[in-house]
């Protein structure tokens, strides 16, 4: 499988359950597995921000993964993140 962590910039009010869920919901067939990585509050972030650290695995069952196919379903989660919960990478 192959790993990526996702270090996202988001409102105090969205809980860990509602990214979670659109996580999983945007990430399409190869995500195997989505874990709390660490989370971060701090000036640079501002007030009433936090930062999450998501943990992503991806897998296919029959085959090698490309990085061009996580990159999409990376970018599938990316976006859905940004539209559900104005979630933004940090840098």
């Amino acid at each position: 499988g192959m790993v990526r962590d996702l270090n996202f910039v988001l409102d105090e009010r969205v809980d860990w359950a509602a990214l979670e869920s659109t996580v999983r919901q945007s990430a399409g067939p190869l995500l195997e597995g989505v874990r709390f990585g660490s989370q971060y509050r701090g000036q640079q972030l501002g007030a009433g921000k936090k930062s999450y650290v998501v943990t992503l695995t991806f897998r296919a069952i029959d085959r090698t993964l490309t990085s061009e196919e996580v990159d999409t379903a990376q970018g599938s989660i990316i976006a859905a993140c940004a539209a559900a919960h104005q979630a933004t990478l940090r840098a």
